[in-house]
């Protein structure tokens, strides 16, 4: 009985030992983690030094003009000429062109449509929250009795007063740049 112990015991060790000498001798044939990493890192400097990297020490500045103009032949007076035409080319502030109206009139526009829309979605949670008919009353008293429901629709209530304020805001705004328009001589189609 102990030889029978014993020799189960020693094919035991020899089968545990077996498959670590196989790993050892696969390890051996593929490169490690540390190899592959030692590896990776070579690549990429190379490839980094192929790359021209910029800092604030090594860019590139062009050369400052100076005011007098001697410096590198170039002047400043054509720079303040330009900015002369420039400033020639905008309209006074009293006058403005058709862009301006037609831009000012789609912003107008725009901001009214999306106050139409906010409108509409708090009107909706509004009628949402309206106090449903039930055949049981108890069912009503107990939607109607809490704090918070008076409290929440009062909110919705105002918050709905306040965007049609804003959309009668919007509405006034397209009227006193159809009067701007009017008063500039411009051609109506530019604010339509």
């Amino acid at each position: 009985m102990k030889r029978l112990i014993i020799a189960c015991l020693f094919v035991g060790v020899v089968f545990s030992v077996l498959p670590t000498r196989a790993a050892d001798q696969q390890a051996t044939t593929t490169p490690s983690l540390g190899d592959l990493a030692r590896k990776l890192r070579a690549e990429r400097k190379q490839a980094d030094q192929k790359v021209k990297v910029f800092t604030n020490d090594n860019i590139p500045t062009a050369p400052k003009l100076e005011s007098s103009g001697e410096a590198g032949g170039t002047s400043a007076a054509p720079a303040k000429g330009a900015e002369a035409s420039a400033a020639a080319s905008k309209p006074s502030p009293g006058a403005h062109d058709e862009t301006y109206f037609r831009k000012r009139a789609k912003e107008l526009r725009d901001q009214m449509d999306l106050h139409q829309r906010e409108l509409s979605v708090l009107e909706q949670k509004l009628s949402q929250g309206q106090t449903a008919y039930y055949s049981d009353p108890q069912k009503t008293l107990q939607q109607t009795s809490t704090p918070t429901f008076y409290s929440d629709e009062n909110k919705l209530r105002d918050d709905v007063q306040k965007k049609k304020d804003q959309i009668a805001g919007d509405q006034k705004a397209l009227d006193d740049l159809a009067d701007e328009l009017r008063k500039a001589n411009g051609d109506p189609g530019w604010i339509r």
